[in-house]
């Protein structure tokens, strides 16, 4: 593939030349390749057809998004060079959020202890809950986390007794602007 950043000849046009060749531009380059062939038989595995369906899903919410002007502010705001609003609500909409360091060594099944849990996305993570499980899979407790000072975790304060600790499944669930959802068990 050829690339191109500042040819009077070839700057701005995109499209195909022939049946050969393919111009298109990101940004002030100007790429130049061979055409994408399909083979129309090809039958798309159930992966494939998941992040397909992803996609769509992702180009339908960015759609909504930016026509909201708030939003598509927020969006624009956190976009680089060369992005648009478009482009950073699609991001957000198809990576949801990552939880890790679900922390419950200060959770001795007592009111007041707490849980804390890592929670990243690539734009705005909307909300974290924890939810307390005993042994059977019913829930004892929950509620939503709160932001801590560093911007990465989140704590909740436990408000119930537990006093059987082992097989309790401490969930965390974050949730991003999209409605993304990431789930993170940890048994005790």
């Amino acid at each position: 593939m050829a690339r191109n950043k500042n040819n009077i000849l070839a700057r701005g046009f995109s499209g195909a030349v022939g049946k050969q060749l393919v111009l298109r531009t990101s940004g002030e380059r100007t790429f130049l390749a061979n055409r994408p062939s399909k083979n129309p038989n090809r039958v798309p595995t159930p992966a494939q057809e998941a992040v397909q369906l992803k996609f769509r899903e992702s180009v339908i919410y960015a759609k909504a998004a930016i026509q909201d002007p708030a939003l598509k502010l927020d969006y624009q705001a956190a976009a680089r060079p060369g992005q648009s609003a478009f482009n950073v609500a699609f991001n957000d909409a198809y990576k949801g959020p990552e939880l890790s360091n679900l922390n419950t060594e200060a959770y001795a099944g007592n009111p007041g202890n707490i849980i804390t849990v890592r929670a990243i996305d690539n734009f705005f993570i909307d909300s974290v809950r924890i939810s307390i499980l005993d042994s059977t899979g019913a829930v004892l407790e929950e509620g939503a986390a709160t932001p801590n000072a560093n911007g990465l975790d989140f704590s909740y304060t436990v408000t119930q007794s537990n006093a059987s600790l082992p097989g309790t499944t401490i969930r965390a669930v974050a949730e991003d602007l999209p409605k993304n959802r990431t789930i993170l068990d940890k048994v005790l």
